[in-house]
């Protein structure tokens, strides 16, 4: 029992840890974020019909994937 408690909370710290780290695929495609203005639209759309201020501090981003195939294939 006494292991168990030794042991659990140092499981649950490597997991989240491991868990933040973002991983890097093996295809040859290139990630990049934009700032989702459609989302930004809905929301602010929404609190302006229900009298409610919005004040972004992160505005919603979306991550995009282009792939090395469909960069070549424009050239």
């Amino acid at each position: 029992m006494r292991y168990l408690v030794i042991v659990a909370p140092l499981l649950a710290a490597i997991s989240a840890g491991c868990s933040s780290v973002p991983m890097q695929s093996s295809t040859s495609a290139e990630r990049y974020q934009a700032i989702d203005y459609e989302k930004i639209q809905l929301v602010e759309d929404y609190a302006k019909r229900r009298a409610i201020d919005v004040h972004w501090v992160n505005y919603p981003t979306r991550t995009y994937i282009s792939s090395a195939s469909a960069k070549n294939s424009a050239n």
